[in-house]
């Protein structure tokens, strides 16, 4: 995913450009429509820069990811930049005056992250890394809304905008022109722009092949939570299902105790005594049943067995 962003980002877009407010875009489409689109956000030549510092945050998971991104983050701090743990960082949540970086741990949106594919050239990673996603800050917070031709937009929201732009995927329906309002802010005002895509023709462009599986990168996982027909909580099912072996257990007693008593012979009187005269917890049933039961049920799971 991050070679195909890269590769994505790094071309050179001359599509419908438009400029307005200080925040400039550019546009392509697949060329089949309904499709895919792409708008380039980046910052118009009049709009200055923030001053905003770039922290590194430890976001790590686990010992062994902390490990493993050892060695960079001691490069990292002798170069002098400021590397934060996450309990450090949280007072800087919300400053508009800190860039936040977060090195290694579970994939997010809200901040710029550090995720790399392998640990083997971690230095040279974080060096592209840092080419592509840190450069000047010149807003915050961009979001682009769009008219009712396009749905499913990747991703809702970026933190921030530098020389490198930004970008925004997803679909259109008819091949038309489309409204298109972007903002961001400083730590003065929100800037504005309001523009519209021409999504009507389409035009060949070397990046048109890639929108789709974009698009599919940036989508959120969607895995299906529905279990399979295979996994199933043995647990859950004994123990859901004790109280109705005991009834039925009873039931098939109070039918044999009702039959004529030509048929209450042998057999049949070794079990009416077994289970009328004997507790339940010294049946055989009951002991074989509660010896191969494989754990301890909890207090509120006992409540559900009550009889």
């Amino acid at each position: 995913m991050k070679r195909l962003i890269f590769y994505f980002v790094s071309l050179t877009l001359t599509l419908n450009q438009a400029l307005a407010q200080n925040i400039a875009y550019e546009v392509i489409r697949t060329e089949e429509a309904p499709g895919y689109f792409a708008l380039r956000v980046y910052p118009g030549e009049d709009l200055p820069a923030l001053e905003v510092e770039t922290v590194l945050v430890e976001n790590f998971s686990n010992k062994a990811e902390r490990k493993k991104f050892t060695p960079l983050v001691k490069n990292l701090k002798n170069t002098g930049l400021k590397v934060l743990s996450a309990e450090e960082a949280t007072a800087l949540v919300g400053d508009e005056n800190y860039r936040l970086v977060l090195l290694g741990g579970p994939t997010q949106t809200r901040w710029l992250q550090f995720k790399p594919e392998d640990f083997l050239n971690l230095n040279e990673q974080f060096e592209m890394f840092s080419l592509t996603k840190l450069g000047p800050v010149y807003l915050s917070n961009i979001q682009a809304n769009f008219g009712g031709n396009v749905t499913a937009v990747r991703p809702e929201q970026v933190p921030f905008l530098d020389d490198k732009s930004t970008y925004f995927v997803g679909q259109f329906d008819k091949a038309m022109k489309t409204r298109v309002s972007i903002t961001g802010e400083t730590p003065e005002l929100t800037v504005q722009a309001d523009g519209v895509m021409d999504l009507s023709t389409f035009k060949p462009h070397e990046a048109s092949n890639v929108l789709s599986s974009l698009w599919a990168d940036l989508t959120p996982d969607n895995k299906s939570k529905t279990p399979s027909n295979f996994n199933v909580d043995l647990k859950d099912i004994v123990t859901n299902s004790f109280p109705f072996l005991i009834a039925l257990i009873g039931l098939a007693l109070i039918y044999i105790s009702a039959r004529p008593s030509r048929l209450r012979t042998g057999m049949i009187d070794q079990l009416d005594d077994l289970f009328w005269r004997t507790p339940i917890e010294e049946t055989p049933i009951y002991q074989a049943w509660e010896k191969n039961f494989p754990w301890e049920l909890t207090d509120k799971e006992l409540k559900l067995v009550q009889v």
